[in-house]
């Protein structure tokens, strides 16, 4: 899927912002946002292995998880940890999974 694809790499580079935070960061925001992000590709890749009618809800989690990583990254940037371009980027990038993730969703409520 497209959607696991791009959320995995957005992972992965938050993975490595986060850990150019102050020491008495990496283990509380650092750890949020590296959960937050990891949460969508993880909650991605469990909604292919439930029958299918099931995967919704694990979708549903993932774009909740999308939701969770925009709100850290807003208050990363207000703690001046990223700068304007990069929360503009990932935050755009996060809305176009969430985006993704909401037109699968509704076509498996479809169905």
């Amino acid at each position: 899927m497209e959607v696991y694809q791009k959320s995995k790499k957005l992972a992965v580079e938050l993975h490595d912002l986060s850990m150019k935070y102050p020491k008495f960061e990496l283990w509380e925001l650092g750890s949020q946002l590296r959960r937050a992000a990891l949460s969508i590709p993880l909650n991605i890749a469990e909604s292919k292995q439930f029958y299918e009618g099931n995967e919704k809800k694990q979708l549903n989690v993932a774009y909740g998880s999308a939701g969770e990583t925009i709100a850290i990254l807003d208050i990363i940037y207000d703690l001046k940890y990223i700068n304007k371009e990069q929360c503009d980027r990932f935050t755009n990038e996060l809305q176009q999974i969430q985006k993704i993730l909401y037109v699968i969703i509704k076509r498996i409520k479809a169905c």
